[in-house]
C-alpha cells in the first residue's frame, strides 16, 4: 500500500461485519442487495404521464 501510495483510516476500518452499506446496495454474505432506503426513494418518483416525461425517465 505504501508503494502505491495508498493509506488506510484506523477509524474508518470496520472487520467482521455482516453487513455493510455501500453505494446505495448492502453487501451482505450471500450478496448484494439494494438500500430499502433507496427503494422507497425509487417508488416515490413521479410516474411519467405523456410522452415528454417518458422520454425524459
Amino acid at each position: 500500500l505504501k508503494r502505491e501510495k495508498l493509506y488506510l483510516s484506523p477509524k474508518k476500518l470496520k472487520f467482521l461485519l455482516l453487513e455493510h452499506p455501500a453505494l446505495e446496495c448492502i453487501v451482505v454474505n450471500d450478496g448484494i442487495c439494494l438500500d430499502p432506503v433507496s427503494i422507497n426513494n425509487i417508488l416515490k418518483w413521479p410516474i411519467p404521464t405523456n410522452k415528454k416525461l417518458l422520454k425524459g425517465f
